[in-house]
């Protein structure tokens, strides 16, 4: 059994600290946060309530092979690795704007005004949580692979998405 401040981060609870002083020595306790896991657990919630068909193949990545081949051969070389992903996020967002474009031919005018805005937003939300995982980052090249791969994992979940759309 894992304990302490690394077997909170592997139950997925953000620890805290507190001081307490007992008997004059300062002593830090750990408590759970559950902001976190209830934050997953209403996504998730969300996802499976309102899009089911959409949630039950969520996890499924829709990644290319080749990504997954150039990603091995990178050796975690920071430069290959971006070259990787900005690869796989062109092919993405061809497949995205495919999507896009299959959903509007479909579509009545009131779907694609829905799709239209829903498209904007998405874009609007992409845009603003992958330059937050960047500024949390902490700095260094480890904060371009991270906000890379979220563009790269936000597209691919988007495309699936649509295309689980066209499906219906």
């Amino acid at each position: 059994m894992t304990s302490g401040f690394h077997g909170h981060l592997k139950a997925g609870f953000i620890p805290v600290r507190s001081w307490l002083f007992l008997s004059g020595e300062p002593k830090i306790t750990m408590t759970r946060t559950l902001a976190f896991p209830v934050a997953v657990m209403v996504s998730l919630l969300g996802s499976i309530v309102v899009e089911p068909s959409y949630a039950a193949g969520m996890n499924t990545q829709t990644y290319s092979p080749d990504y997954d081949k150039c990603m091995d051969k990178s050796g975690g070389v920071t430069a290959e690795m971006l070259d990787c992903a900005s690869a796989e996020l062109s092919l993405q967002d061809k497949k995205l704007n495919a999507a896009y474009q299959a959903l509007m031919r479909k579509s009545t005018d009131e779907e694609k005004t829905a799709l239209r805005d829903s498209q904007r937003g998405w874009l609007a939300y992409r845009t603003a949580s992958c330059k937050l995982t960047m500024i949390f980052g902490g700095g260094g090249t480890m904060d371009l692979i991270a906000a890379s791969s979220c563009n790269l994992d936000e597209t691919a979940r988007r495309v699936f998405f649509l295309e689980s759309l066209l499906a219906e």
